[in-house]
């Protein structure tokens, strides 16, 4: 008694492919947009921390020097900014005299 087995189906149909690519191209729509959102929001918490250190940096500084130590928005990372955006930078300097032109630079940022 001589059985033939047959031998198993290997692979999909095109039928299960194409169902698969439905539904992952679905998820897909859905997720990627809702991501981009979610890089934004944690982008724009990096620039918030990283300012957050600069002022308790500013604060040790200012206590470990016993002087004025003052942040000041900076587009080109030698002077302050004459406005007040941030997004460009700042100087962290020590400031003896209290004039806000970056005399002895401690830290630049951004």
């Amino acid at each position: 008694m001589n059985q033939v087995h047959p031998m198993p189906r290997r692979g999909f149909s095109l039928y299960e492919l194409l169902v698969t690519i439905t539904i992952a191209s679905t998820v897909l729509a859905i997720g990627v947009p809702s991501f981009s959102s979610v890089t934004a929001r944690n982008r724009l918490h990096v620039e918030i921390n990283a300012l957050f250190h600069a002022i308790h940096v500013a604060r040790k500084e200012s206590i470990m020097r016993r002087q004025v130590v003052s942040i000041c928005p900076s587009s080109d990372g030698t002077q302050c900014g004459p406005g007040r955006d941030w997004s460009a930078g700042w100087i962290m300097f020590s400031n003896h005299f209290r004039c806000f032109q970056g005399s002895k630079e401690v830290q630049q940022g951004r």
